[in-house]
């Protein structure tokens, strides 16, 4: 065949094939998808493509022939970028990498000028007059080194093209392969087909026939991908109006409606939203949750009620409709609720509720193969709040969270059960004594700028029996750390047998003390009070309880069990009765110039007038207000100072000696002499042992004894154990002393056979 008849044909075959390709342009402008339009751009550039090259075949002159093969290449280029937006589009990875698509925009853009600039001045490449040994005239090509930008962009396009499809090859899901592989594949030939022709530098294009060819393919199978069919019409409208997400699927399961609800929510492409909503619908159909979450692109989470139904006509399945109710407020809302009522809000632990159903079920899940519980107290942590505000206590609970969280092992179970007490629940091989015990001593906090160290105690019960109960464990760690309460030096303590005992026997005394009282069990002891000449001048009540199960109960086993279920008041009340009652004996039998001091606790105030009870004591008892005196100690002064202090004034008023006992005890004594106007002090002298009686102990004694004496306070030396520290404290100018040297506390017949005897003769 003649070869110039073959360019006709060739030409004539580009140009209907440019024609054919623009009428997809229509078809593909119906479709609802983000890729719709670099489709159609990709379609009319290679249609531009087909034109061009169709033109600059038949071009006998130089001018138009340059200008015409000019505009194909700017044609071309702007090809292999279109087709890179339109793979982009199509396999939804837009917005991954579009600053790409820029860069190779403002390339593609300079490129375009020196194409167009070099049909008046031929940079790039000039057109050559050729002719066939049959003699037939064509334009043959001359391409300079600059040509190499072009040749570099253009590969730089198709490798990113590829690229592109291969990794959405790679992860998309399993339907959504073949597409990309047809795609794939028909673009890679193009590639080849174009390799080939530029490697035997032939007069003809003819790698422009596949790109013809792969160019309807890809047209022809895109815009079958686009013609889903769509809901419309009257059901259309309602569902855009719900806010609700709202997914409508063939009977072939292939998504056909997807509402605004869905798309604003899921911000997919159509494409995208295609393939998430078909998976989605296959995840869902396995369990079929009523209730479900998304975690959306953005990070949110929402959490969704669902409905789904299938449709049938005359019992064939038509399609089916999944709706995704939005609940996330609400399930926030009870999510909030549900944590506050299971935590602690001051450290963000779980609080007893939750800590308790926690533990329960680790103890059903077998979670630990050799549980342990600790229960944690901070001694003295009720003053640190009432001295330094409970800002400051806040900061040490906080302070104390953080340890406890560095410490245990992410298994553990940790709470704050009230107040200071907090709990863990942990494997028994996770705890190392030492490094807890290092871990406690790092709590502290910073008060007026001076930091201050805070003492930490817990109490461990190992569970051998997992099906015991929680509060029953509980008790048990919690009885061992209240074992330990008032020790200085131990941090840990292990629960054992007698501590249950100890606790059966305090539930015993709560149980009794009524009963008790109603059956005057309850009596008083005294112990005297005496000058350095050895004269007594009076005594101070020691209570002592004949309890019909227990028959040595000491005071302090029993005095501190009521005064922590604040039952002690009643108990005072009856004591300070007694007291005056024998008040009143003593002055009618002419003992008057004796006096009988009585405790009053820290819970007294919070249950009764006292001011009130003394009164009507001294009134119903006839007896001297100065003889009748009220011992409080130092550390239940701290708790409530300003009622404390009224309480003060008002006794003093009535003609009463208030004395501050345990004096030395509190964290800040020198305020309370400041703020307290007592009559005496009652300080523990018991630490003067026989080879402390020099050295620091004794000047610290001197300075108490010297302040009061300046000050007009009485101060009483309580445990005086020997005659060394009686004489001891006497050079010091001390005038008044208690303690076993001189007596026990003694039934009050035996006090009075004793000592008012004495004071009788001494009369006479």
């Amino acid at each position: 065949m003649n070869l110039y008849i073959f360019f006709k044909i060739f030409s004539a075959f580009s140009f209907l094939s440019a024609i054919f390709l623009l009428r997809f342009v229509r078809a593909i402008s119906k479709a609802q998808t983000d890729a719709k339009e670099p489709t159609i751009f990709v379609i009319c550039a290679i249609s531009a493509m087909l034109f061009t090259y169709s033109l600059f075949l038949m071009s006998e002159f130089h001018t138009k022939a340059l200008i015409l093969f000019c505009a194909f290449k700017v044609c071309s280029i702007w090809t292999y970028y279109l087709t890179f937006s339109f793979n982009h589009a199509f396999t939804n990875t837009t917005k991954k990498i579009g600053f790409l698509k820029e860069l190779y925009f403002i390339l593609c853009f300079i490129d375009s000028v020196l194409l167009l600039a070099n049909a008046r001045v031929q940079i790039i490449f000039d057109l050559i007059p050729a002719r066939t040994k049959a003699g037939f005239f064509y334009w043959g090509i001359e391409f300079t080194s600059k040509f190499g930008f072009h040749k570099l962009l253009c590969a730089i396009l198709s490798f990113s093209s590829v690229a592109l499809l291969i990794s959405s090859i790679v992860k998309a899901p399993s339907y959504n392969k073949v597409k990309y592989i047809a795609i794939l594949t028909s673009e890679s030939l193009v590639l080849i087909a174009n390799y080939i022709f530029n490697s035997l530098n032939l007069p003809l294009n003819f790698s422009l026939l596949m790109l013809v060819a792969s160019s309807i393919f890809i047209a022809s199978y895109v815009n079958k991908d686009f013609s889903s069919p769509v809901l419309i019409g009257p059901l259309s409208a309602i569902t855009e109006s719900i806010k609700d997400i709202i997914f409508c699927y063939d009977s072939s399961e292939n998504l056909i409606y997807a509402n605004s609800a869905a798309k604003n929510v899921l911000k997919k492409s159509n494409d995208n939203l295609e393939n998430f909503a078909k998976e989605f619908r296959q995840n869902f159909l396995k369990t079929r949750p009523s209730e479900l979450s998304l975690k959306l692109d953005n990070g949110e989470e929402r959490y969704y009620v669902t409905e789904y139904k299938d449709f049938f006509i005359s019992n064939s399945n038509i399609g089916s409709y999944l709706r995704l109710q939005d609940k996330t407020k609400e399930t926030l809302e009870s999510r909030r609720k549900n944590y506050i009522a299971n935590h602690d809000l001051l450290t963000g632990l779980l609080n007893r509720s939750g800590f308790f159903k926690k533990m329960q079920e680790a103890l059903n899940q077998n979670t630990y193969k050799n549980p342990i519980l600790l229960c944690t107290n901070i001694k003295d942590f009720k003053l640190i709040n009432t001295i330094y505000s409970e800002k400051v206590g806040d900061s040490v609970l906080q302070n104390q969270t953080e340890v406890i969280k560095r410490l245990c092992y992410k298994k553990s179970i940790i709470g704050r059960i009230a107040d200071d007490k907090f709990a863990i629940f942990m494997e028994k091989q996770n705890f190392d004594k030492d490094i807890f015990e290092e871990a406690f001593n790092e709590v502290s906090c910073i008060i007026e700028k001076t930091l201050y160290n805070i003492q930490i105690v817990a109490g461990i019960y190992e569970i051998y029996d997992k099906k015991e109960t929680v509060q029953s464990i509980y008790d048990k760690a919690k009885i061992s750390v209240d074992t330990i309460k008032d020790s200085d030096n131990q941090i840990f303590s292990f629960y054992n047998s007698s501590m249950m005992e100890k606790m059966l026997m305090e539930k015993d005394i709560v149980n009794d003390f009524e009963k008790s009282l109603n059956e005057k069990q309850f009596s008083i002891q005294l112990q005297p009070i005496m000058d350095k000449d050895g004269n007594v001048l009076g005594a101070e009540s020691v209570v002592r309880w004949n309890h019909p199960k227990y028959e040595n109960l000491t005071p302090s086993s029993f005095l501190d069990v009521l005064e922590r279920t604040s039952l002690i008041y009643k108990l005072d009340v009856y004591v300070w009765e007694l007291a005056a009652k024998k008040l009143h004996e003593w002055k009618k039998r002419g003992f008057s110039d004796l006096f009988i001091s009585v405790n009053a606790s820290s819970k007294d105030k919070f249950f009764i007038d006292i001011t009130k009870t003394f009164s009507d004591l001294i009134k119903k008892y006839d007896i001297s207000p100065q003889n009748f005196k009220a011992e409080i100690k130092e550390t239940a002064m701290v708790e409530n100072p300003e009622k404390t202090i009224e309480i003060f004034s008002e006794l003093k008023k009535l003609g009463i000696k208030v004395y501050i006992d345990n004096f030395g005890t509190g964290f800040s004594s020198l305020n309370v002499l400041k703020d307290f106007i007592a009559d005496g002090i009652k300080m523990d002298t018991s630490f003067l042992t026989e080879s402390k009686v020099s050295g620091k102990n004794k000047i610290i004694l001197q300075t108490m004894i010297s302040m009061s004496n300046t000050l007009g306070m009485e101060f009483i030396a309580k445990g005086v154990e020997s005659e060394n520290q009686m004489l001891a404290l006497s050079k010091m100018d001390c005038k008044l002393f208690q303690g076993f040297y001189f007596s026990t506390p003694l039934p009050v017949k035996t006090y009075e056979a004793k000592y008012l005897q004495n004071s009788s003769q001494a009369k006479k």
